[in-house]
């Protein structure tokens, strides 16, 4: 998919900087509607990525709502409908509305193949950097292996590059704010074999301030995702010595494979971006800002963020509005939307820190199944629920 910055045409519709979740949706949707999109990405697909790998039934709802329900099936992914919780050697179970388990690699490269059959232009292993604004035109400085960085421009830009949003780096209206007492995630992924762990069962092993889920993808492989202090990684040395300290701290049985496993990381996760939109600009996705998942929840923000700003992305190149209004009803929209959606995960990740929390939020699990459902049900709500 990669080509050199210099042969690509200067001139677009839209330029979607990140095909993640959120900006490979975006840029399909802005295709759909007759629009020359770039969709570019700084790394070469198909690539890893540190993710629960979970779909939840949210996120399911969004990928009906933009008629690519139809995907899923290829990616053989596995259902889901539990949760288990593991901590201080007790273990708790909680029904989930249904989800699917699908390797982040697998998911990611199929949503960019749909934007491409939109028509989309797609571009890997090629660094943006938005600039400014020239009339009604929005500057991004493209970069790609072997080739003089591009000027090319754009009647609207869209910025889903992740956590760090390292194309917003150099301007710090777009910093982000991270949480003093936030983790960092760690991912990678093991063979099945030899680890016992049914379909459907999400796993979450709680302890040390951190946590780990675990989930199988297929017949062959299980997925691992930690969120877990940069101190006690640095303690612990490796990644498989600390994740292998805190399973076993909670009671859990570690894979076999543990140790020779491949692991992959990130920043700081809990984070704030508090300047979401320019004029020409709209942060989506992890961009905008993170909070601890758990059941899928971080891959349901994205795509529901790629659907809620596309028009406002289509209404900035029709001229419908001006720029900074539509700048200013983005960040309003995704306050409401995508902001208030995170509080239960930020409440959710406060009773996992603590060891008493734990045990009292298990006991009630158990005594009061209802109102765990519940909750869960909340977060998982499908898009345009009555619990939205």
């Amino acid at each position: 998919m990669t080509s050199k910055a210099s042969s690509l045409q200067h001139e677009w519709d839209a330029i979607v900087i990140g095909a993640g979740p959120a900006g490979a949706l975006a840029a399909r949707q802005l295709a759909l509607g007759g629009r020359r999109v770039l969709l570019v990405d700084k790394k070469r697909f198909p690539r890893p990525k540190v993710c629960g790998a979970c779909i939840n039934a949210r996120a399911l709802s969004a990928l009906e709502a933009a008629g690519l329900g139809g995907m899923l099936p290829d990616l053989d992914g596995l259902p889901l409908n539990q949760l288990e919780i593991i901590a201080d050697s007790r273990c708790g179970h909680l029904a989930l509305p249904p989800g699917l388990a699908v390797g982040r690699s697998e998911f990611d490269a199929a949503l960019a193949t749909a934007a491409v059959a939109a028509g989309c232009e797609f571009h890997d292993a090629a660094i943006a950097r938005v600039g400014a604004v020239r009339g009604e035109r929005r500057e991004v400085v493209i970069e790609t292996c072997g080739a003089e960085p591009a000027m090319l421009s754009a009647g609207v830009v869209l910025a889903a590059d992740g956590l760090e949003h390292s194309c917003l780096s150099h301007n710090a209206s777009f910093a982000s704010e991270v949480a003093a007492n936030s983790l960092i995630g760690l991912g990678t992924t093991i063979p099945r074999a030899g680890y016992l762990l049914d379909d459907g069962i999400i796993r979450m092993v709680a302890g040390m301030g951190g946590y780990v889920g675990l989930v199988a993808l297929d017949q062959a492989r299980i997925n691992i995702a930690a969120a877990v202090s940069a101190a006690d990684l640095r303690r612990f040395s490796t990644p498989a010595n600390l994740i292998l300290q805190l399973l076993q701290q909670a009671g859990a049985a570690p894979p076999e494979s543990l140790p020779t496993a491949q692991w992959h990381g990130t920043g700081a996760l809990t984070r704030f971006t508090r300047q979401v939109a320019d004029a020409r600009l709209f942060l989506l996705g992890d961009a905008t800002g993170y909070v601890e998942p758990f059941t899928g929840e971080g891959i349901a923000w994205a795509l529901c963020s790629a659907l809620l700003a596309a028009p406002l992305a289509e209404a900035c190149l029709a001229g419908r509005a001006s720029p900074q209004r539509l700048a200013g009803d983005w960040s309003r929209l995704h306050q409401a939307q995508i902001q208030r959606r995170q509080w239960w995960c930020r409440r959710v990740a406060w009773v996992l820190r603590g060891a008493w929390r734990r045990r009292l939020a298990l006991a009630a699990a158990a005594s009061f199944p209802w109102l765990a459902q519940g909750i869960a049900a909340h977060i998982n709500a499908r898009l345009g629920s009555s619990t939205r």
